[in-house]
């Protein structure tokens, strides 16, 4: 990233949080609306833009109203202010807050749906220590994004971490404060967790393994977008307890984590990213799936369940040999 790039952004987000302390919410929405179409036939973006440029040095494409929810990033540290909480109503915090009473860990598994992007901001709004634990090593970190770190009502614990920090990970569980890891990830350790039909899921088994292995409450959660500036996020129930203990039941957790998060996925299929797709495989596809290829260019597909009238999927036996969905046969 170019340090003029750098310094544009810098001052669009001084002008942005000038703006908020003088603005209602609602306001500062419209306000900056207009803005960020005019910027984005330039690919000049608010902060959000810069953060994915790719090393290619082509920026890509991001639709006008997920830029907009790019800056409330740099708002993390006003979201604990009324104006703000009434943007995102929370439900099923009380396993949280009970975990944190109590001073235990708490794993919380999240699926690329929604502005996950703003899922810690939120949670941290509401008093939640959390870290988001990610792919890459932390010299990756740019500068734009150790800016917003500074803005966490928590400075005195990193809001992420990476895989080449693990000891420091064992310290933030160790320390009672809560992670969040996605569990649609096609790297690392998988396991295919069986539903309807001959699908399964192939599902990142990190979240389990840390869960297990420090004595965390594991707690599926999303967010959706349900309006201009308008979240809902909902945090499930517990894996329970014996899924965790000793050697973990990986697929018994995993149906667990998906039967609860799936009522919330299926009336919002549009706010869901194509990793999360990807994740689907069926039996006796794999002739298609290799002509398919995997430079993500195929159209987006999901498993039969998710028609016009959606109903949490049935999860049923084992599926060993599942592999990829084939685009000829199902599309969105």
């Amino acid at each position: 990233m170019r340090n003029r790039q750098i310094g544009v952004v810098q001052l669009i987000v001084f002008i942005i949080r000038g703006l908020e302390r003088l603005l209602p919410v609602r306001a500062l929405y419209w306000t900056l609306k207009p803005f960020v179409f005019a910027q984005r036939a330039e690919r000049l973006a608010v902060p959000g833009y810069f953060e994915q440029t790719r090393p290619s040095g082509k920026t890509p494409r991001v639709k006008p109203r997920a830029a907009l929810n790019y800056v409330i990033g740099y708002l993390e540290d006003r979201l604990t202010a009324g104006k703000w909480q009434r943007c995102c109503q929370m439900s099923g915090l009380e396993g949280l807050q009970k975990a944190r009473d109590e001073g235990r860990p708490v794993v919380l598994a999240m699926v690329h749906f929604g502005p996950v992007f703003l899922l810690p901001c939120w949670l941290r709004s509401a008093g939640i220590r959390l870290i988001t634990l990610r792919n890459g090593k932390a010299e990756s970190r740019i500068r734009l994004k150790r800016m917003k770190d500074r803005l966490s009502p928590f400075p005195e614990i990193p809001t992420v971490l990476y895989l080449d920090q693990l000891r420091e990970l064992v310290g933030v569980l160790s320390a009672g404060n809560a992670l969040l890891i996605a569990i649609d990830q096609p790297n690392g350790k998988l396991v295919d967790v069986p539903l309807d039909n001959g699908w399964t899921f192939r599902m990142a088994t990190g979240a389990i393994r840390l869960a297990s292995r420090y004595g965390a409450e594991l707690i599926p959660c999303s967010i959706i977008e349900e309006g201009n500036w308008r979240f809902r996020i909902e945090v499930g129930q517990p894996v329970p307890t014996e899924y965790l203990a000793g050697e973990p039941d990986m697929v018994r957790a995993g149906k667990h984590l998906l039967t609860q998060m799936f009522p919330q996925i299926q009336p919002h299929l549009a706010q869901c990213r194509p990793v999360f797709f990807q994740c689907f495989h069926h039996e006796g596809t794999l002739e298609n799936s290799r002509r398919r290829g995997g430079d993500g260019s195929s159209p987006l597909v999901l498993p039969p369940f998710c028609g016009d009238k959606l109903s949490p999927p049935q999860v049923s036996g084992s599926s060993p040999n599942a592999t990829k969905v084939s685009p000829e046969r199902l599309h969105l």
